[in-house]
């Protein structure tokens, strides 16, 4: 092997997936569990390894160590929670190699049970020229995953691209901490805008970043019943979640 290769083997040896749930807010104080978000963590930190992601998907080769290690994970999740619903996350970047392909044809016999979560970063591979577009979306959509836009209204993922890809897309989640840098007023004007939006065009909407009750209550108050945040649930390691007698 390689000193490059051991390099990042080493690096990808040190990271650890958790799931936080997403939830059907009932009310404000019960819920349903829909699905859980899969979230890479690294353990010298227990945060998202930035630097080292980055440095993954560069380039096909790094990338293709990191996607078999994350096969192998998603497969010990199924292993112990056979049922649960999961949304992974995909930086546009990485649907430019050949190992992410990859990895989806290898997951997919969970493919009706996983949501593929385009996160809203720009690739630096394609000079501002759009990754994600009808025939990405439609390859995707191929294998039977469902699919996600991360983060709607900032980065890649505004309204505008929404509207473009809108029937190739089942998802659009709001970061609410994004929408904080604005007046109260203008926060719900833009929510129930998105909210009106997604109700015309059959989208589920999540409210991420829900921190405490009574966000949620409000949320719950202008139907945004499908919530994400820390009120809920605090990213855990997937066997908190194994069910117990």
């Amino acid at each position: 092997m390689r000193d490059d290769e051991q390099n990042l083997s080493e690096k990808v040896g040190n990271l650890y997936l958790v799931l936080q749930t997403i939830v059907n807010a009932v009310d404000c104080s019960g819920c349903e569990i829909l699905d859980f978000e899969v979230l890479l963590r690294e353990k010298s930190t227990n945060e998202f390894p930035l630097l080292t992601f980055q440095a993954i998907i560069d380039n096909d080769e790094s990338n293709a160590i990191y996607m078999k290690w994350f096969e192998n994970e998603i497969k010990k999740i199924y292993s112990f929670l056979p049922k649960k619903n999961l949304d992974i996350n995909l930086d546009p970047q990485q649907l430019l190699l050949s190992s992410t392909w990859i990895f989806l044809k290898n997951i997919s016999e969970f493919c009706h049970q996983i949501k593929i979560e385009i996160t809203e970063t720009p690739s630096k591979l394609l000079d501002g020229r759009k990754i994600i577009n009808k025939q990405t979306l439609l390859r995707i959509k191929k294998f039977g995953y469902t699919v996600a836009f991360d983060d709607v209204d900032t980065g890649e993922n505004n309204l505008q691209f929404v509207i473009n890809n809108i029937n190739y897309i089942d998802r659009i989640k709001l970061s609410l901490p994004f929408f904080r840098k604005e007046s109260c007023r203008e926060i719900w004007s833009l929510l129930k805008k998105w909210k009106a939006f997604a109700d015309l065009h059959n989208l589920e909407l999540i409210a991420e970043g829900v921190s405490n009750k009574k966000l949620s209550c409000e949320l719950s108050k202008y139907k945004f019943n499908f919530q994400q945040g820390y009120y809920w649930s605090c990213p855990k390691r997937f066997y908190n979640f194994l069910e117990r007698d």
